[in-house]
């Protein structure tokens, strides 16, 4: 009876990942950046993410910059109702994709102002910047009182750490809220200043606050994914794009590593 053979499936390829930060929830980077500083990167996520390799893998964040935009073309933003920014935007993406015609706006909306969501719309599409990179220690499971068995499977495996409550339920609330039972949230691995060279990254195009890696120079998310719409969650990132955006996001270039 002839031998049988195991051949050892292949590791894991290594995957980034890009992350959206709601503006809804932080109007601006700065705000999100503050609070990741002195509370840590927390990003809640519907599953584990296939890919990950702990204290490699990488998560880039990205901002709509959608407060930045208001203020710019709204000068008066903060004294106008939500509805009413609401509507005329709803109207403005409208006439912009052929759906109505000028003679059908309301006549409570003067073409100034028209003119101005419009610029809105095409503003707020547009904006779309990475501004920061975290690197993944872990997946975490927060958990109460039972782990779930299929849970169990993937603790078993080390691909989720399990956190129970007591080790959360106390901490304050972030701008996008509390963590909550029976989600997965990344844990960030620690970084030092020293550790930029070795990942090769330009340490004077960047600055560590806390466990971000923060772009002093933000770039278009449209550069690394044209024609990519946006994922609410996490985008898994294609090898071609993982490298496109490592190169936009202060890399240091082979050459110059060789050389140095």
């Amino acid at each position: 009876m002839s031998e049988i053979i195991q051949i050892p499936a292949p590791e894991p390829e290594k995957c980034d990942f890009l992350i959206w930060v709601g503006g809804s929830f932080y109007k601006t980077i700065e705000e999100y950046v503050e609070e990741a500083s002195s509370m840590g990167a927390c990003r809640r996520i519907s599953q584990y993410l296939t890919g990950m390799v702990q204290g490699q893998s990488r998560v880039y964040l990205a901002h709509q910059q959608h407060a930045v935009i208001m203020d710019q073309i709204f000068p008066a933003a903060k004294a106008l109702q939500a509805s009413w920014l609401k509507e005329a935007s709803a109207i403005a993406s409208k006439l912009r994709d052929g759906k109505m015609r000028t003679d059908q706006i309301p006549k409570k909306f003067a073409p100034e102002v028209i003119d101005q969501a419009m610029a809105y719309v095409e503003a707020k599409s547009k904006r779309r910047v990475v501004f920061a990179f975290y690197v993944i220690e872990d997946i975490e499971f927060l958990f109460d009182k039972r782990i779930p068995d299929k849970i169990e499977e993937l603790i078993e495996k080390g691909i989720v750490k399990p956190v129970p409550k007591e080790a959360w339920s106390g901490e304050r609330k972030r701008k996008c809220g509390y963590r909550k039972v029976g989600t997965y949230v990344t844990a960030y691995k620690a970084l030092k200043d020293s550790d930029l060279l070795e990942m090769g990254v330009d340490a004077a195009k960047v600055e560590v606050r806390g466990p971000l890696v923060v772009f002093r120079e933000p770039f278009e998310a449209e550069l690394i994914m044209p024609g990519r719409k946006p994922n609410r969650g996490v985008t898994r990132l294609t090898q071609e794009e993982g490298e496109l955006l490592a190169f936009e996001a202060a890399m240091i270039g082979p050459r110059e590593v060789s050389n140095g």
